[in-house]
């Protein structure tokens, strides 16, 4: 199979100035993004989407592509990420690529590492005949379980949700999950036609290692990050 894995990585960002380029253990999440990506040995290509020059030197320094960058009406910060992907798949079609399906791989779940890549791929590869999508989920096992989960009303008043939150049982609760974006992975044909990493049947990969969801939007975030990557420097890479 085929399969392009794509890292979206625009410049700009709102959270953390140069986010994308922000360093742990002296990588930037671009460059763990690609160093796992290659050393999967999962993808027939590795292109990082972006619009940056600064963020491109860094995809090349590592061997990924990034041999045309992201149009300036796809990189901005309500821009969808799907509009971008669509335009690599085309890219990559007119220098005469074709591919099964594409991955994309958000740099900023930086602790994602080989492991679940491989395990994301070889699992959709081999159930590809019956799913047209994959993507890794985790398990709520907190009170932001759906049976406990509560609305506020704009009086100030707290409405319940099916269960009273003081007979909470973490180990009675039903199989609810939430989706992250360490891996999503479509068939090409798929993704073209409903513009969506999300095509029914989808398979859920349930990932149990809470440190690998990691995801950097703020800088305590990034401070976390750093201190967990320091006390298990092999957490990037493994």
């Amino acid at each position: 199979m085929k399969i392009l894995a794509v890292i979206p990585a625009r410049g700009g960002s709102k959270g953390i100035p140069n986010k994308n380029l922000a360093k742990v253990n002296n990588y930037s999440l671009v460059a763990i993004a690609v160093k796992n990506a290659l050393d999967s040995d999962c993808f027939s290509k590795v292109h990082v989407s972006t619009d940056s020059s600064l963020i491109k030197d860094e995809a090349l320094k590592y061997k990924a592509d990034c041999s045309y960058l992201r149009p300036d009406y796809l990189s901005k910060s309500d821009s969808k990420t799907n509009a971008a992907l669509e335009f690599c798949l085309l890219k990559e079609k007119e220098l005469g690529n074709e591919y099964d399906a594409i991955c994309e791989l958000q740099p900023t779940y930086l602790f994602r590492g080989v492991s679940i890549i491989r395990e994301s791929i070889s699992t959709f590869i081999k159930i590809q005949d019956r799913f047209n999508s994959l993507l890794t989920l985790t398990q709520i096992k907190s009170t932001a379980h759906p049976d406990y989960a509560c609305r506020l009303e704009e009086t100030g008043e707290v409405i319940f949700g099916e269960v009273d939150p003081d007979s909470f049982n973490r180990h009675e609760i039903s199989d609810y999950f939430s989706f992250h974006g360490m891996v999503f992975v479509s068939k090409v044909d798929q993704f073209l036609k409903n513009k969506s990493l999300f095509n029914s049947p989808t398979y859920g990969l349930a990932v149990k290692n809470i440190k690998k969801q990691w995801d950097i939007n703020e800088p305590f975030d990034l401070e976390v990050a750093k201190i967990i990557a320091k006390n298990d420097p092999q957490i990037l890479f493994s």
